[in-house]
């Protein structure tokens, strides 16, 4: 009977899993491309364009639709069986690629965003003087070229059809996981997280020395 309970317990799992990663999935697919559309059409405006700020978040959300449209649209199909990526080693190469990359570089493009904000706020003319186009432009190329060579391991580590993993489409060994991990928490997590706090504090703190001056 225990056996028997157990043998029908496991495919309700599975659909349940299969339900919830759909339309989750969707929700978030939708959301997510409607959102981000509607940011590149208010930071395109050209009263935005001279923005350095304003240039770092368009990209970041260029960057989001693509991080959604080759993570999610994968997750969806694997609802009815039918993700590629569970069979096909390039496609589950280029997805993964594409998807860690773009990730990373949204993030470090809000992060520069961050910094940039910092500049603008200083006391100092000479930093406020960074803040232009042209270090922009820079900052943003420097972020693509960057988040593509840390995951460039990617499309050695990754492999269709493993079955001792969470996912078919997974890192073939554990060094492989182990690096992805590492790289993963520490370049796309813990470092811009620390940056965007530190100098969301600095920022803080030059607007109320600005105010103090004002008030005198």
């Amino acid at each position: 009977m225990t056996s028997l309970s157990d043998e029908n317990l496991i495919p309700l799992l599975d659909t349940i899993l299969d339900e919830m990663n759909l339309y989750l999935s969707l929700f978030i697919f939708i959301f997510g491309i409607v959102g981000n559309i509607l940011n590149c059409l208010v930071l395109s405006q050209r009263i935005l364009r001279s923005n350095p700020c304003a240039l770092y978040f368009l990209s970041s959300s260029i960057v989001n639709l693509i991080s959604i449209v080759f993570g999610l649209t994968t997750r969806i199909m694997a609802s009815w069986h039918l993700d590629p990526t569970h069979t096909n080693d390039w496609i589950c190469k280029f997805r993964v690629y594409i998807v860690f990359t773009s990730r990373s570089m949204s993030i470090w493009l809000i992060m520069l965003a961050t910094v940039d904000r910092w500049l603008l706020s200083s006391r100092k003319g000479s930093r406020r003087n960074l803040s232009n186009l042209k270090i922009a432009k820079l900052g943003i190329c420097t972020s693509f070229v960057l988040s593509n060579w840390f995951y460039i391991h990617m499309i050695y580590c990754y492999e269709a059809n493993i079955l001792d993993a969470p996912l078919k489409c997974y890192g073939k060994n554990t060094a492989c996981r182990l690096v992805t991990d590492l790289v993963y928490g520490l370049l796309t997590i813990l470092i811009p997280s620390i940056v965007m706090m530190s100098f969301s504090i600095m920022i803080i703190s030059n607007i109320h020395h600005l105010r103090g001056r004002i008030k005198r």
